[in-house]
């Protein structure tokens, strides 16, 4: 019984194990917002405004209230980031710095699974799951 419960542990866990983002798995990639031009706001496509923070919360909720409008945004392909992830190491995000993100957006997966990401500077922040890739 100890076997099977340790047994049942692991592969529960394994399920749970973040699973970096690969070239392959990408379908679309649908852009909210790109190139910041104020320093404490963005000013989406429909004249909204989402307010700046350190932990990108308003970031996120705009991504949430946004989802349903996928079709409308503007479409990349999966090579769009790559150069975000490929041979690059991906930790845990913790914000240190404070500095405004260039662009955010969704990443629709093959499995029809949709990851939120944000860009600042060189890295991608994977907004979905907190990591980061540079």
């Amino acid at each position: 019984m100890k076997y099977f419960l340790f047994i049942y542990g692991l592969i529960s866990l394994s399920g749970c194990a973040y699973q970096p983002l690969l070239k392959s798995n990408i379908k679309t990639v649908h852009i909210l917002f790109k190139d910041n031009q104020e320093n404490y706001s963005y000013k989406l496509y429909d004249d909204s405004v989402v307010k700046w923070d350190k932990k990108n919360i308003g970031i996120k909720r705009a991504l949430s209230n946004n989802r349903n409008r996928l079709p409308l945004l503007k479409k990349e392909g999966p090579d769009y980031l790559a150069h975000f992830f490929i041979n690059k190491k991906n930790h845990k995000y913790m914000p240190i710095k404070v500095l405004p993100l260039k662009e955010f957006g969704y990443i629709e997966m093959n499995s029809s699974k949709v990851i939120f990401y944000g860009i600042m500077r060189d890295a991608l922040i994977d907004l979905t799951n907190d990591r980061v890739y540079y």
